[in-house]
């Protein structure tokens, strides 16, 4: 007769066959055998059983339980424990201000979460990645110069933020370099992955592209318009005043050089002022007159051409509406005084 078992080892009374064999006397009102044998509970405990809880028959007593007809293969005789997931670790978050101040932040602010402390805070809801632990204009200045190293002349070392080794490198045990507000390089050097680097770069105009300073977007509505109203598909939009130019007249002004982006942002009116003209004739044209404009402010005698005169004539009316937009720059000024000069020159020839 076959038995079934509960997981305690003791008979299922849910099957007849187990009811039989308690009223045959052989088996207590619970389920367990009266016998000496190995049926009785204490002995069933003593089998090896697997993770699922059924018996282990790489061991004898498992084997000898399931050959006398005891327990089967699948009896559960002890049940799995149950799965626990490990405790969360307790993350100590900081309780007040004072702590707070303690987070690392980066140039916008926010914690840096390379550092265990702004984790640490994240992870216990105290802050978010966008929380701002400290304004931005905490951050003194910071003008890096055209040979890559850091100005003596900006708020943030003047104030001691950054600090400089002999050989002219950022100390990386500053504030600045601690902070994340300047990323160094292996070798010592600034890293283009320091936060805003092209807005705190200065560089050379030497090194400026007009391609740099361009707005093609502009050109193009300025195109399509013209094209759109029957105007000749021979015509492209042309700067009234030439990028080079201003770019090249802006490397004799004085003080520190500016950013690229700083730069496009100053001179973005500049793409505001176009005429459509034939697109073969642009380039040679302005070159030759662009030259002449550099030669006269350098005191050296040109010829005086009416393609020269126009050019200046339509560059200072360009400016004109500018200053009148009430768009001027103080680079766009710079340069509008240089053409404001060349004007007066020729006004006396």
């Amino acid at each position: 007769m076959s038995l079934h078992y509960r997981s305690d080892g003791g008979l299922d009374m849910r099957y007849s066959s187990s009811r039989s064999a308690v009223e045959s006397g052989g088996y207590n009102s619970r389920g367990f055998s009266t016998s000496s044998s190995s049926t009785s509970s204490n002995s069933i405990s003593t089998i090896h059983t697997k993770s699922n809880g059924t018996a282990d028959m790489r061991y004898t007593s498992s084997k000898e339980a399931v050959k006398s007809g005891k327990i089967t293969k699948d009896t559960v005789i002890s049940p799995p424990e149950p799965f626990v997931s490990p405790p969360k670790p307790i993350v100590s978050a900081p309780k007040n201000s004072d702590e707070i101040s303690q987070i690392i932040a980066k140039a916008d602010g926010t914690a840096d979460m390379r550092f265990k402390s702004s984790k640490i805070a994240v992870k216990s809801g105290l802050i978010t990645k966008e929380t701002k632990i400290v304004e931005k204009d905490t951050c003194p200045n910071i003008i890096i110069t055209t040979k890559n190293v850091v100005s003596k002349t900006c708020k943030a070392f003047r104030s001691g933020y950054i600090k400089l080794l002999e050989n002219g490198n950022v100390d990386p045990n500053c504030d600045a370099a601690k902070n994340g507000d300047i990323i160094l390089k292996k070798d010592g050097t600034i890293s283009k992955r320091t936060p805003n680097y092209n807005e705190i770069k200065r560089v050379s105009m030497n090194e400026i592209t007009t391609d740099q300073i361009r707005d093609p977007n502009m050109q193009k509505k300025k195109r399509d318009e013209y094209h759109k109203n029957g105007g000749k598909k021979d015509l492209e939009a042309s700067h009234i005043i030439g990028l080079g130019l201003s770019i090249d007249l802006l490397g004799d002004k004085p003080g520190l050089p500016l950013s690229t982006e700083k730069l496009k942002e100053e001179l973005k009116e500049l793409n505001s002022k176009l005429e459509m003209r034939t697109n073969h004739k642009n380039r040679d044209i302005d070159k030759k007159n662009d030259q002449k404009a550099k030669d006269i402010l350098n005191g050296k005698e040109v010829k005086i051409t009416r393609s020269f005169v126009s050019h200046i004539e339509k560059m200072y009316e360009a400016f004109i509406e500018i200053h009148n937009e009430g768009k001027m720059t103080n680079s766009i000024q710079y340069v509008f005084e240089k053409i404001c000069e060349i004007k007066s020159i020729l006004e006396t020839k």
